[in-house]
């Protein structure tokens, strides 16, 4: 038999230790996740400020609001050019409301009022109105003229500073749409969704405030669907109108408010009067079988329904609340599950809160849940974590905080950026790095720093902008050396499941 003395032994295993490190150095380097500074647009400490990151014909476009002009890119730094030279009028000014429509990409000029449409590359921009500006729309099929129209908000320079009124066009002319008795500053539409072939959205007009419209692009006309909230008084925001709104089979689900029943809860609609109703259950409220909920707001569908945080009679903070609406008999009153509360049944016996964080940090307010790889992931605060990131399968025992990313009272306040690859990509706040981005594949253990930019507590991370383009990450970020520039993720990491 075969002997090793022990220095042998315990040089082999030095070695195989040491072999051991490198392959998992080397692995770890293979699927590493290397932020990359795809140009310095603005040299120097200055910052861009990219925005508005719109994929189009093969190529990334954004404005900035530090440096004018259309700028596109391929992801290098030669590639990431001013799309207008400098002497026109775009090169001179801001853009916004960068729109894909019909094999063209429209925008807006900001100093000098204008629509342009530009079929991609260099000085190919044409300006379609002058004095006027595109708000935000959607494509509509126009069944009977068989071609696909832009119906959207615009604001009209030359007939009025303030009116926003509804248009449609295809690309090139330009008609106001809609018969609306509204005051100077329009009937303000916002809001666009496709339900049944409908195009429906809010408007204001005086008698009614802000309520449901419909309109057939190829006529011109439009409808009021359903008086929600009668008289004069709004029954959806004049900031958000339909914006919250989201398509869930056959119906579109918003929050409104009204009389019947009273406060704001969440309402649905086919695009007729008929069918324009309330999710909730008041006899159910009256009996005790079903919470009282109030201002439903931040709506994601998953695994087929529609998932929202609303206010809960009795407790000061927004609980997690989901509904379906599938086959759905209209005789038989529909009320939202509960699936987080204040009694102790949140995970680990914390208590929910959806408050504010500190001085100037917001958990969850103005967040909308993601969902990535079966995951539905949320920030939330309870009283023994701070603001941390959650995830649910959609029930009560399945919905627990992920991580203690930073802790103490405060948490790392997440903010939800991309799903890409299986994982969430988010920002959150660590003591000693500040804001940065991170990754998570729904597990603890899985969620992780991707890359401390900007080494210190300001952190780098600058806005929730973030977007995927041939197969990389795209996002705005200051390093602390050269402002707020665009940056991508080269070697997005290895799936951990």
């Amino acid at each position: 038999m075969f002997y090793l003395n022990k220095n042998i032994k315990g040089r082999m295993h030095r070695i195989c230790a040491f072999i051991s490190l490198i392959v998992l150095s080397v692995s770890a380097t293979l699927y590493a996740q290397v932020p990359v500074l795809v140009r310095d647009i603005n040299p120097g400490q200055s910052s861009s400020s990219p925005q508005e990151l719109t994929e189009f014909a093969g190529k990334l476009y954004f404005g900035t609001s530090k440096v004018n002009g259309l700028w596109m890119t391929d992801g290098t730094d030669l590639g990431t050019v001013q799309t207008d030279g400098g002497s026109s009028i775009i090169g001179n000014d801001y853009v916004s409301q960068l729109t894909v429509f019909n094999r063209q990409l429209f925008f807006n000029t900001d100093l000098n009022p204008s629509w342009w449409s530009t079929a991609g590359g260099i000085d190919n921009a044409i300006e379609i109105t002058d004095n006027f500006n595109f708000l935000k729309g959607v494509s509509y099929d126009s069944t009977a003229l068989a071609e696909t129209d832009l119906v959207f908000a615009g604001l009209d320079f030359n007939i009025s500073g303030s009116a926003i009124n509804l248009y449609c066009s295809n690309g090139n002319m330009l008609d106001a749409i809609g018969n609306f008795e509204s005051d100077s500053n329009g009937p303000r539409p916002k809001g666009f969704k496709t339900v049944n072939s409908q195009l429906i959205f809010s408007a204001v007009e005086r008698n009614t405030g802000r309520e449901l419209y419909s309109t057939d692009a190829t006529t011109g006309t439009t409808f009021l669907i359903k008086d929600i909230n009668p008289g004069k008084a709004n029954s959806l925001s004049d900031k958000n109108g339909l914006d919250e709104g989201i398509v869930l089979g056959n119906e579109l689900c918003f929050p409104a408010l009204s009389n019947e029943p009273s406060g704001s809860k969440l309402w649905c609609t086919d695009g007729t009067t008929g069918g324009t109703f309330a999710l909730y259950d008041e006899e159910g409220v009256k009996n005790g079988t079903q919470a009282d909920y109030d201002s439903p707001h931040n709506l994601t569908v998953y695994n087929n329904f529609i998932n929202f945080f609303a206010n809960v009679r009795g407790s000061k903070h927004a609980q997690l609340f989901r509904v379906s609406t599938t086959w759905r008999d209209p005789t038989i009153p529909i009320h939202p599950t509960q699936i987080t509360f204040d009694d102790g049944r949140s995970a680990k016996g914390g208590t929910i809160n959806g408050g504010i964080i500190g001085a100037n940090n917001k958990c969850d307010s103005d967040m909308k849940p993601m969902v990535v790889d079966d995951n539905l992931y949320f920030p939330r605060e309870d009283s023994n974590n701070g603001c941390e990131l959650w995830k649910s399968d959609g029930t009560t025992d399945g919905t627990e905080i992920l991580k203690d990313i930073n802790p103490g009272g405060e948490g790392s306040v997440p903010v939800l950026l991309a799903g890409f690859n299986g994982e969430l990509y988010f920002a959150a706040t660590k003591e000693g790095y500040g804001k940065e981005l991170w990754h998570t594949n729904g597990k603890a253990s899985g969620t992780q720093l991707v890359s401390d930019l900007n080494p210190g507590s300001k952190g780098s991370i600058v806005n929730d902008s973030m977007l995927e383009y041939n197969g990389e990450l795209y996002y705005v970020a200051d390093d602390g050396i050269h402002g707020q520039e665009l940056y991508k993720i080269s070697f997005p990491a290895k799936n951990q499941k």
